[in-house]
């Protein structure tokens, strides 16, 4: 058995965030999707490389919200599928706003990956985009774009059809992307820096998984999934008072993002 302090050796490198009704819309194409995509990257990469599905990854008799919680923290992607219901989901929001925390802290702005999947009106609004800190935060990213495929994507997951050469070219543009930022080499830190940042992610880790049995125990007799969802949020420390972190200066809009996808 393995012992819980040390690392799941199947712990997730990417998290993808989604709402499920949005799955069933396009028949399980985002599900089809995000296997194509982890089959992209590692022929790319030369390596294993697993992204995180609530639905496909949480097996009968594991702890939901801990094993959801769990595969979060491990991640070291994190991929929305943006839709108007995405940006509805106070879950979905708080996911996204809580690995921001983590992608400022590893300095980095190439670590969430947006796909638009369907048009939301606000997302490219400026007026609405000033007062809410999510459109703002991923206005600064450079989503891949599927809306255009959208329909392709729906015709063939219901139909278990091979990839149409534009989806082919759009996972493989969307991996080549993840593949980069794997490899790209991030300044050394210095070992008190390393072991700073060691410290403070180990330190969280158990915090949580602590708030997990807690919550979950308080949960157990509540049978519907809000009551869930509400403890994974409590569970990993964010609701309405968290602040995604700013981009460093040097970092800001994107500008090695963007050089990197427009390929």
């Amino acid at each position: 058995m393995q012992n819980d302090d040390q690392p799941s050796t199947d712990n997730p490198q990417a998290f993808l965030s989604y709402t499920r009704d949005d799955d069933q819309y396009l028949k399980s194409g985002i599900s089809w999707l995000r296997q194509e995509l982890q089959d992209a990257i590692e022929a790319m990469y030369g390596d294993s490389f697993k992204i995180f599905q609530d639905v496909e990854d949480i097996q009968a008799g594991d702890r939901w919200s801990r094993r959801l919680g769990q595969a979060l923290h491990s991640a070291q992607f994190f991929i929305p599928i943006l839709t108007p219901r995405f940006f509805k989901s106070r879950y979905c929001r708080e996911e996204t706003l809580a690995f921001r925390k983590f992608e400022a802290m590893k300095g980095r702005d190439d670590l969430i990956i947006p796909i638009y999947m369907i048009e939301y009106g606000a997302f490219t609004n400026p007026a609405v985009s000033d007062k809410d800190q999510l459109i703002t935060m991923l206005s600064q990213t450079e989503p891949s774009d599927w809306r255009g495929l959208r329909s392709e994507l729906r015709d063939i997951s219901a139909s278990s059809q091979n990839a149409t050469p534009a989806v082919q070219s759009q996972i493989d543009a969307l991996a080549k992307v993840i593949v980069n930022a794997l490899e790209y080499k991030a300044p050394l830190e210095s070992p008190n820096q390393r072991s700073s940042n060691d410290s403070i992610r180990h330190s969280e880790l158990h915090e949580d998984a602590s708030r997990f049995d807690i919550l979950e125990t308080e949960s157990a007799s509540q049978d519907n999934e809000d009551a869930i969802n509400l403890s994974y949020a409590s569970m990993i420390g964010i609701g309405g008072s968290l602040t995604a972190p700013p981009l460093p200066h040097h970092l800001a809009y994107g500008s090695r993002t963007k050089a990197v996808r427009s390929g």
